[in-house]
């Protein structure tokens, strides 16, 4: 596969999982989907963003050839993006959103976290 068919792929995509995604996050939270497409571009954006900063900074500390690392090593970098990109989008998303993080009575911003979480973890076959 070249260049273009990987952008053109995850472009169509992207575009597929917004469409699923924010019709249902917005029945499920009352948000605007105007305020949703927002967000899902820019955490589609972000996510592209911190994959490539965390992979640097992962390969950096756990030298080696990739092929080579076993599954635990596999899933313990899975987790540790999805926790980084979690620690750095759900106060954004909250405060996007809402204004306010870690409201009890406010559990969008989590559910919407929850939900492009699991879009990004389908995209990167997490």
């Amino acid at each position: 596969m070249n260049n273009k068919e990987r952008v053109f792929h995850a472009v169509l995509f992207e575009a597929l999982a917004l469409a699923i995604i924010i019709p249902i996050a917005s029945l499920a939270t009352g948000s605007k989907s105007t305020q949703l497409v927002i967000v899902g571009v820019g955490m589609s954006l972000f996510t592209v963003v911190w994959n490539y900063v965390y992979n640097l900074i992962f390969d950096k500390y756990v030298p080696g050839e990739r092929s080579n690392r076993s599954l635990l090593m596999r899933i313990g970098h899975a987790m540790g993006f999805e926790a980084g990109l979690i620690l750095l989008t759900i106060p954004t998303i909250a405060w996007f959103l809402s204004g306010v993080f870690m409201d009890g009575s406010d559990n969008r911003s989590w559910l919407l976290g929850v939900l492009f979480l699991l879009h990004d973890g389908l995209q990167l076959g997490v």
